[in-house]
């Protein structure tokens, strides 16, 4: 099996790069598998700390990470993650 085919079909995701899911600026992939799972740990969120963490710090996130890095906003792979974290899961 090659590399690409994990990356597809993860089964433990380890974040070891700078973007965590937990960050609010985060942009990964695998956000919701994170909050999901989350969710089922004596650490989970009550309602109003998912409700707060789903729309107002991930909509300030979006909107610091764009502050301090415009650039991005000429990506696609910018896009890509907006819509695999934010837009997605609610189609």
């Amino acid at each position: 099996m090659n590399r690409s085919a994990y990356i597809k079909e993860p089964k433990i995701i380890h974040y070891v790069a700078k973007n965590k899911p937990w960050n609010w600026a985060s942009l990964c992939y695998y956000k919701n598998y994170y909050l999901k799972y989350l969710q089922m740990t004596p650490w989970k969120k009550n309602k109003w700390e998912e409700f707060k963490y789903k729309y107002i710090e991930q909509f300030l996130s979006i909107i610091k990470f764009i502050i301090h890095r415009p650039t991005f906003i000429f990506l696609f792979k910018f896009y890509e993650s907006i819509f695999n974290t934010y837009i997605k899961k609610v189609l």
